[in-house]
């Protein structure tokens, strides 16, 4: 199956004097006082929407910002999302004139702020689409409903936010049933970048880190598909208690332990663990105010019963290195250690450093990895670096989203019209 790309959607309906709705990833971090501390994903969407406004058409932003349970919480509001814009104009990044904010996403107030600005060089910005509980709700009906309010709103509809499609919500998946809709471009350039990593070359390495074993899927799928894994970060500690190694106080997902098992029957020649680790005296409550003491580097196979693990060791990082530039193809999820406490975010800076001088293919899938990556100024040394987070998860592991999915069955209706 195929969906429309941009290219192909503006050949079949032109964008001169319509209204397009699009859904892009609005959901920037906020500082302390409330302010966007960091706004890459706005910047992501900026190619779309000013391609839309490049082709006459007038961009009607759809997004959500935080988790506001389906009430109004002003602190999530998308007028910041519509000040950053207009800090774009001025700026020269953003090709519009002005940038309209409507505090409401449905109704006669919405409708009456898109059609009063249609055929103006504006970017219409609508209210957080999770103000209202059915974008998220369980109720596929109340979903659909709610898609078909936003969809009367405009003309046609472009998903560009990758790093939410692999969610069933109303403004992903529901607008696609009413409306021509086509992938954006940011969108596409995620999955052109991640799909040649679902069935890789021969000879590929694939390093996982990180805190959290729910991403399961994830490691069956790669460790299926790779020849190579190398584990890292704190899920590390659940594949080596589950070999009979002891991890003293390092995290350990109990809930997982028989699915790791499993893995490790399975594909134990595949699998490589750290052979030395970084430890300290802690615990969860301390670490996370930076406090410990006898901070030390120790085999895998010596950790004590106070130890905490908090990062793999520079002989295991070597031994990483060493197997990823033998691949073809290297993907990496997920740090190290614990990124967020130096120095134990040292193994994680330093697979990053070394993947980035490498010449292979390279794909970071998301999460903190993407962030170290984008923090050292190195996104441009790998292949793709991709800010999708659990939606490059999802499709490593299924090979599927359901926004995707949606534009597929979009694309089979409106390609025969």
């Amino acid at each position: 199956m195929s969906h429309f790309t941009f290219t192909e959607f503006c050949k079949k309906y032109p964008l001169r004097d319509k209204i397009i709705l699009c859904r892009i990833d609005a959901d920037v971090p906020l500082n302390d006082y409330g302010l966007i501390s960091d706004d890459m994903r706005l910047k992501d969407a900026l190619p779309t929407i000013n391609a839309v406004l490049e082709k006459g058409g007038l961009p009607v932003i759809i997004g959500h910002m935080g988790r506001p349970d389906g009430k109004r919480n002003e602190n999530l509001s998308l007028d910041k999302v519509a000040e950053r814009f207009e800090e774009y104009i001025k700026e020269g990044k953003l090709h519009a004139e002005e940038v309209y904010f409507e505090p409401t996403t449905i109704g006669e107030a919405a409708k009456k702020a898109v059609n009063t600005h249609k055929l103006e060089n504006v970017v219409v910005v609508l209210e957080n689409v999770r103000f209202s509980p059915n974008e998220e709700a369980k109720d596929p009906l109340a979903r659909r409903a709610f898609a078909g309010e936003i969809a009367k709103l405009g003309d046609y509809f472009i998903d560009d936010a990758f790093a939410v499609m692999h969610r069933s919500q109303a403004s992903i998946t529901g607008i696609t049933e009413f409306l021509p809709s086509c992938i954006g471009l940011y969108a596409e350039k995620e999955i052109k970048g991640i799909r040649p990593f679902l069935a890789p070359e021969k000879g590929s390495a694939a390093l996982i880190g990180g805190a959290k074993l729910d991403k399961i899927a994830l490691l069956s799928k790669v460790m299926k598909n790779y020849d190579n894994v190398l584990i890292g970060g704190a899920i590390a500690f659940t594949f080596m208690f589950a070999k009979g190694m002891n991890i003293g106080t390092s995290l350990l997902d109990k809930e997982r332990l028989d699915e790791v098992k499993k893995l490790l029957r399975d594909y134990d020649k595949k699998i490589f663990l750290p052979s030395d680790i970084v430890v300290a005296v802690t615990n969860p409550a301390d670490i996370k105010m930076h406090r410990f003491e006898k901070m030390e580097t120790v085999d895998a196979d010596e950790i004590e019963a106070r130890m905490m693990g908090l990062d793999i060791g520079p002989q295991s990082v070597k031994t990483f290195l060493t197997h990823s530039s033998k691949a073809k193809m290297v993907f990496w999820n997920g740090p190290m250690g614990l990124v967020e406490v130096s120095p134990f975010d040292k193994a994680t800076v330093d697979i990053a450093k070394g993947l980035s001088k490498m010449g292979n293919k390279r794909l970071v899938g998301g999460g903190d990895s993407n962030k170290v990556v984008n923090k050292l100024k190195l996104s441009g040394s790998f292949s793709h670096v991709s800010a999708g987070g659990g939606a490059c998860l999802e499709f490593m592991g299924s090979g599927k989203l359901a926004g995707l999915d949606a534009l597929e069955r979009n694309h089979m209706i409106y390609s025969r019209k």
